[in-house]
C-alpha cells in the first residue's frame, strides 16, 4: 500500500482559490480488488470508496492514524465477486452510505444524481453516472483523480453479462468520460490482477484494446463473447451487499460439490480436518473471498478474446490490425 498526492489541478474553486490535492491511498487485496480513501489532508476529511470487508480492519487503522474524519462511504455499484465492507466501515464511524438509487443498499442514506458533488473541506468528489457494466454505476472524479470502479480497468473494461448489465451502455459511459477528462486524470481501477493501482485516461487511450474500438456495434459484438461464467457464490454475496445477510458460516456438503462442479468455480476446499469447526471456517473464507484470481483461460472460437472462468485478464490471441492486450473482464 502507498500514498500518493496527486499535483494540484489547473482548476480553481469560485473564489478563485487553487484547489488543494487530494491525498489518495490504495488498499489493494491479494485476489485484485482494489479499495480507496480519498482525503483532503488539511481538513483531515476522507471518502472510502469500494471498501473490500477483509480490508475494513486496514482502512480503519489509517483513517485513525492520520486523524481522518470518514464523511462518506460509496461502493461504486453492487459488487457480485466480492463481499462490501462498506456497512462495517461506515458503522464504524457514523458516516454517510453512498450509492446509486438503483443499487437498492439497504441502509444507504445519499443516492447522488449524476454530477453531484460531495464536499471533502475544500475539495469536491463528483459523482457520474456511469452505467454500462451494471445500471446502478458510479465513477468518481476528484481533482485529478478517477475512480471507475469496474467500468474501466488498466487494459480492460468490465463484464457486461449479468445484474441488467448493457455492452452498448457501457460503451457510451466509455466516450463520454474519454470526451470529458484530459488524459492527464489519473485512472484509478477497482480491479487489477498485475498488482497495480493506477494508470492515466492517455495510457488506456493509446493502450487498452477496448478503447480501440471506436464503433459501438463492434465493441459490443467483441465484448458479449465467450463471457466468462457466473461467479459461483454470487446470491451469498448479494445478500451482503444488498440487504446485508452475513455469508453463512456453514456450507452443506452437497452445495459445496455442485458448487466446485460448476466451471465458475475457483478452489477446492480441503476440509479433513477432523474438525467440523475448522472446516466451516475454511468454506466460509473460500466463499467470502474474491472469486476474480483464476489464471486458466478457457479455449474459445478462434479470433476471439479467451474468457478466464473467474474473470481475470488473459492474453488475446493476434488479430489482424488490433493491438495484442490484455483483455480483461471484472465481476
Amino acid at each position: 500500500m502507498s500514498t500518493r498526492t496527486a499535483p494540484t489541478p489547473a482548476a480553481t474553486v469560485s473564489s478563485s482559490r487553487a484547489l488543494p490535492a487530494p491525498t489518495v491511498v490504495p488498499f489493494a487485496h491479494p485476489q485484485g480488488c482494489r479499495s480507496y480513501l480519498v482525503a483532503d489532508g488539511a481538513a483531515r476529511r476522507a471518502l472510502a470508496i469500494d471498501p473490500h470487508l477483509d480490508l475494513v480492519d486496514e482502512l480503519e487503522q489509517r483513517l485513525r492514524s492520520e486523524g481522518w474524519t470518514l464523511d462518506y462511504v460509496l461502493d461504486t455499484h453492487t459488487h457480485a465477486d466480492h463481499p462490501s465492507g462498506s456497512a462495517a466501515l461506515a458503522a464504524r464511524f457514523g458516516s454517510v452510505r453512498v450509492a446509486h438509487a438503483l443499487a437498492h443498499h439497504r441502509g444507504v442514506a445519499l443516492h447522488p444524481e449524476d454530477g453531484q458533488e460531495l464536499d471533502l473541506g475544500a475539495l469536491r468528489a463528483r459523482v457520474l453516472h456511469a452505467p454500462g457494466h451494471t445500471p446502478d454505476h458510479l465513477v468518481v472524479v476528484v481533482g485529478n483523480e478517477l475512480f471507475t470502479g469496474d467500468t474501466l480497468l488498466i487494459g480492460g473494461v468490465a463484464r457486461t453479462d449479468f445484474l441488467g448489465g448493457d455492452a452498448g451502455t457501457l460503451f457510451d459511459t466509455l466516450q463520454r468520460l474519454l470526451a470529458e477528462l484530459g488524459d492527464e486524470t489519473v485512472v484509478h481501477p477497482g480491479h487489477d490482477y498485475a498488482g497495480r493501482t493506477e494508470s492515466t485516461l492517455g495510457a488506456e487511450r493509446r493502450d487498452n484494446p477496448w478503447l480501440a474500438l471506436r464503433e459501438r456495434t463492434a465493441f459490443v459484438r467483441a465484448l458479449t463473447a465467450n463471457p466468462p461464467p457466473r461467479p459461483t457464490n454470487m446470491d451469498d454475496l448479494l445478500g451482503l451487499n444488498r440487504e446485508g445477510h452475513p455469508i453463512p458460516a456453514a456450507l452443506p456438503a452437497a452445495e459445496l460439490v455442485g458448487a466446485l462442479a460448476g466451471e465458475g468455480a475457483t478452489r477446492v476446499v480441503d476440509v479433513r480436518t477432523g474438525s467440523s469447526s475448522r472446516a466451516s471456517a475454511c468454506v466460509a473464507r473460500a466463499r467470502s473471498r474474491c472469486t476474480s484470481s483464476c489464471t486458466a483461460p478457457t479455449r474459445c472460437a478462434p479470433r476471439r478474446p479467451r474468457a478466464c472462468s473467474c474473470a481475470a485478464p488473459v492474453r488475446a490471441p493476434r488479430r489482424r490490425g488490433a493491438p495484442s492486450s490484455a483483455w480483461a473482464w471484472a465481476a
